[in-house]
């Protein structure tokens, strides 16, 4: 349960009258909120005293359809932030248009890993819309990680649609991630997002800039592999692949992609002596036990490549 503005204020003022810094995250879900109440827990916060006493400003998010509304505090002090793409029904800020304008580059400098939720069966505008207003207020240029893996169950309900409508303006709010280096994905929201990898804008953007890969359950295929080794082999140095590979597939990336440090993959046998240093060797790619090493979990396995070894006390040493 959160406090009002009221609440926060008397505490404030009572035992923390030369506070300085006061900031917050607060994300009301599960109960159907009116816009009454929303309003007026917003202007709670909207007083004398945290506008010009204290200059703290508060953005309040109101998302009908979910039943839920978001209250936190700019600029945005948390590394972490997810961008949910349903219907913003209403947006309020205790300071003027002028002033958010003036402050839009550093509202959300602090942002390093964002995360945007996508929804099936949402409005095909609605999509499209999310894209765009990221490209147009440009608030997101420190990002380094993208999440595109919502939390939600009913995520891998996605419709290719839907990512290729998506897909169609992010290679332009790509540039605006100056320092976007890791990517989060389901594999065949990927290959939509890609337009089945011939959005060659898009695919150059991956291959140049992503050094960490993590692509979750998807569909696998020869040619979904070749793919993302000949997008993602010029400067991927970190590899984690959620869905089951054959021990053929796994020598394919470790063959082909020079640049990784590190791969996680899933074998469709949980077989500790079908995948180990002795198999490697045998395929003579270059691996032996001097420059890698494979940590096996049940049936994930862990290649630490050029004498990287990170081995944990429960996991198991090939």
């Amino acid at each position: 349960m959160y406090c009002s503005g009221n609440f926060w204020e008397n505490l404030i003022q009572t035992f923390l009258p030369s506070l300085e810094n006061f900031q917050f995250y607060f994300k009301y879900t599960t109960y159907p909120y009116s816009k009454i109440y929303v309003a007026d827990m917003f202007e709670s916060f909207n007083t004398p005293f945290y506008i010009n006493e204290k200059n703290w400003h508060v953005q309040c998010d109101y998302f009908k359809n979910d039943q839920t509304f978001n209250l936190y505090t700019l600029p945005y002090a948390f590394s972490s932030l997810i961008l949910p793409s349903s219907t913003l029904d209403e947006n309020f800020l205790t300071f003027s248009n002028i002033i958010h304008d003036q402050w839009n580059e550093n509202l959300y400098r602090n942002v390093r890993k964002l995360q945007v939720q996508l929804y099936p069966r949402q409005n095909e505008k609605v999509q499209e819309k999310t894209v765009l207003d990221m490209i147009r207020h440009g608030q997101f240029n420190s990002i380094e990680e993208l999440n595109l893996v919502s939390e939600s169950s009913s995520s891998h309900r996605i419709s290719a649609r839907q990512m290729i409508i998506f897909g169609a303006h992010l290679d332009i709010l790509f540039e605006k991630m100056t320092h976007l280096h890791s990517l989060q994905i389901h594999l065949n929201h990927l290959e939509w997002l890609t337009s089945n990898w011939k959005n060659q804008s898009l695919c150059c953007y991956l291959s140049e800039k992503i050094h960490s890969l993590k692509l979750y359950n998807g569909e696998n295929s020869s040619d979904s592999i070749n793919h993302i080794i000949r997008i993602f082999s010029r400067k991927c140095q970190h590899l984690s692949i959620e869905t089951p590979l054959s021990a053929e597939m796994i020598i394919l990336f470790l063959k082909n992609m020079k640049q990784l440090r590190s791969l996680h993959v899933c074998n469709e046998v949980n077989d500790e002596n079908l995948i180990n240093i002795q198999w490697l060797e045998q395929h003579q790619i270059g691996f032996d036990k001097s420059n890698c090493s494979i940590v096996h979990q049940q049936s994930n396995y862990y290649f630490w490549l050029e004498n990287i070894k990170m081995i944990s006390s429960n996991q198991e040493l090939i």
